[in-house]
């Protein structure tokens, strides 16, 4: 298993999980504190980058051997097969799903990760190198963000969540993404200026794309950021609720904006 978003726990807080009561149960349970330290992992953050499991033995994956010794020669094949698989069907898991109405005004997902024009194997090393933390590869992604393809300008600003405060140099140029021409990349940037330590303005930049956008899939990313860094209660109300009627999955976060009385 490849996690291209280990910034991220895996009870994203929105659309559809909040009508289910199977979710609704767990969620309130965590939050009550009355999880074990396995099901609590559901919710770490970061998340592993790479699990591998022995479904034989361990079939409710618990135990991750991607770190272990022993495993290495599997995992790299693995990996291995697993790039080359997403090469192959060229996977659009890489687009963010904040795109996903824009681009479906005019096509498909597949059609646009199909075209001659979409750098697919380019956009995988950019996307591998965003969420493995190498402080190494910051210049790289630095640069990514000036690119003229949207994809790679948005794993450039995913990267510098990744490595946190460590990107900080980088602030300037995540500021100007704030202004990019895709919702989601502004995302990406003001979700990336509140891990490098730059909350207000991280936060403006979310406020704004509320303020504008009545894409429910847009709304539904930068929702998700804002409970992610705890910062829903810092979004004027007004903008807030708004937001949450563009469609039938924001408006079940509604009940979400704490209550400050």
């Amino acid at each position: 298993i490849r996690n291209f978003n280990p910034h991220r726990h895996r009870g994203i807080l929105a659309g559809y999980p909040h009508s289910q009561s199977g979710w609704r149960s767990f969620y309130a349970l965590q939050q009550a504190g009355k999880t074990d330290a396995t099901q609590s992992s559901f919710w770490k953050v970061p998340q592993p980058v790479e699990e591998l499991y022995d479904t034989q033995n361990d079939p409710w994956e618990v135990t991750n051997l991607a770190g272990d010794p022993a495993y290495a020669a599997r995992l790299e094949t693995m990996r291995a097969a697993t790039f080359e698989t997403m090469k192959n069907i060229r996977d659009t898991g890489l687009v963010p799903e904040a795109m996903y109405n824009k681009i479906s005004s005019e096509g498909t997902v597949y059609d646009y990760v199909h075209s001659p024009k979409f750098p697919y194997e380019k956009v995988l090393e950019l996307a591998v190198i965003a969420c493995n933390g190498d402080l190494q590869a910051l210049p790289e992604l630095k640069e990514m963000m000036k690119s003229k393809h949207p994809i790679m300008r948005y794993w450039g600003a995913v990267g510098c969540t990744v490595r946190g405060t460590n990107a900080a140099s980088a602030s300037d140029r995540l500021q100007s993404l704030l202004h990019d021409a895709e919702p989601a990349v502004q995302l990406a940037a003001a979700e990336a200026l509140v891990a490098v330590g730059k909350k207000q303005a991280g936060l403006k930049g979310l406020v704004d794309v509320l303020s504008t956008t009545r894409d429910e899939m847009v709304v539904l990313e930068a929702l998700y950021i804002a409970a992610a860094y705890k910062l829903t209660g810092s979004i004027p109300k007004p903008i807030y609720e708004q937001a949450c009627q563009t469609g039938k999955y924001t408006k079940g976060m509604l009940s979400d904006y704490p209550d400050n009385s």
